[in-house]
């Protein structure tokens, strides 16, 4: 159904640098996050136009995701 609006990227970041958070009840401990990841990842991976390397700096990551759409 997400391929139905465009292209999609997949910003890849390894589960050590992702943060469990109150604000997302799927993934508000650490237990949860990476159940959560490992449920996923195949599947974000698998369904992606474009896959960005997401452990380099927020400048990057933004400039792999624009050269991918020029």
């Amino acid at each position: 159904a997400l391929k139905y609006n465009g292209n999609l990227t997949f910003i890849d970041r390894p589960i050590e640098m992702l943060c469990a958070t109150d604000s997302r009840p799927l993934s508000s401990d650490e237990k949860s996050l990476r159940d959560l990841y490992e449920r996923r990842y195949e599947i974000y991976l698998s369904a992606c136009d474009n896959r960005v390397d997401g452990s380099v700096e927020a400048e990057e990551v933004a400039e792999k995701i624009m050269e991918n759409y020029k």
